[in-house]
């Protein structure tokens, strides 16, 4: 296959990855390392080789904006199953228990979920990335050991069943629109345990994160070294924008503030060039009636090309 430098203004964006249910995230991030031929590949929020869906990738500098796509709306659809309990708290793990979950019908669940929405504390599975002494949970969950976790706050804008099968194994289709670092898995799980027999997570697709739709995304069968790119500014393009000259971005990359005609405060904008590419991350400032732009990442060098 043949490559493009790694110099090339091509490999430099955001690619809206579809990614399919059984190879991991890494796996997906090495595939677009080998077709772009470069190492600078990242993601923006794992999905587990189960999950299908939207994977955000960031390649060349769009690694440098990942955090901020990773920290967008996410919206699910997934499919629960109730009447089990895994210790990986999907359909992939080893079975803990068996319940009946005859009892359960669709109002039943409905009613729990509800309580499932607004901001909320949720314990992280073992079975997750997180790290314990520099060591992935995984890891020791493999090894049989469990260590203890912090809480951590998380929110759910929107949850509905919308398909609902009743029987010992009753099965549901669940939607939800979360904030990042939720885990569905782990709300499969505590929805099987508000009902009392148990769940745990069948399926999982992705549909959106933020602006980025699975209906846009590309098959990652079908990513070849010509597969176009989404330029940085646009891939952010919720962030107030700021354009400046050559001689404002040379003082920019100095780490000077430089004056930004008419424009509010905020902690983070999109400093771009003349030609609208975005050059810069940086913060605007109301000082003394005036907005300043400082710098917090320069995305390009004094000549204009990208890092």
């Amino acid at each position: 296959m043949a490559r493009r430098s790694a110099r090339d203004e091509r490999i430099h964006g955001i690619l809206n990855l579809h990614k399919p249910s059984g190879p991991s995230s890494h796996d997906c991030v090495s595939r677009c390392r080998r077709t772009f031929g470069t190492r600078r590949v990242g993601h923006a929020g794992t999905l587990d080789p189960l999950a299908s869906g939207v994977l955000i990738v960031g390649i060349g500098s769009g690694t440098r904006i990942l955090e901020l796509l990773q920290a967008q709306p996410k919206r699910y659809r997934a499919e629960l199953c109730l009447g089990l309990e895994t210790d990986t708290q999907d359909i992939t793990g080893q079975t803990l228990s068996e319940g009946d979950a005859s009892h359960v019908d669709e109002a039943s669940l409905v009613r729990e979920l509800l309580g499932f929405l607004g901001e909320q504390l949720q314990l992280p599975p073992m079975y997750s990335a997180l790290k314990h002494a520099g060591r992935p949970l995984y890891e020791l969950a493999r090894e049989g050991e469990e260590v203890e976790r912090e809480p951590r706050l998380i929110g759910i804008d929107r949850i509905a069943c919308t398909r609902f099968t009743p029987g010992p194994r009753a099965t549901a289709e669940l939607l939800l629109t979360c904030t990042s670092g939720t885990y569905v898995r782990t709300l499969c799980h505590d929805l099987g345990r508000r009902l009392g027999c148990g769940g745990t997570m069948a399926a999982l697709v992705r549909e959106a994160v933020g602006s980025f739709e699975l209906t846009d995304a590309v098959p990652l069968e079908e990513l070849s070294v010509d597969t176009p790119l989404l330029p940085l500014a646009e891939a952010i393009p919720w962030l107030p924008a700021f354009r400046v000259t050559d001689d404002e971005f040379q003082a920019l990359f100095m780490g000077q503030r430089v004056p930004a005609g008419e424009g509010e405060s905020a902690p983070v904008v999109r400093i771009l060039n003349r030609c609208g590419k975005l050059v810069a991350l940086g913060a605007s400032h109301r000082v003394d009636g005036q907005t300043l732009l400082s710098p917090k990442k320069v995305f390009a060098s004094l000549n204009g090309h990208s890092d």
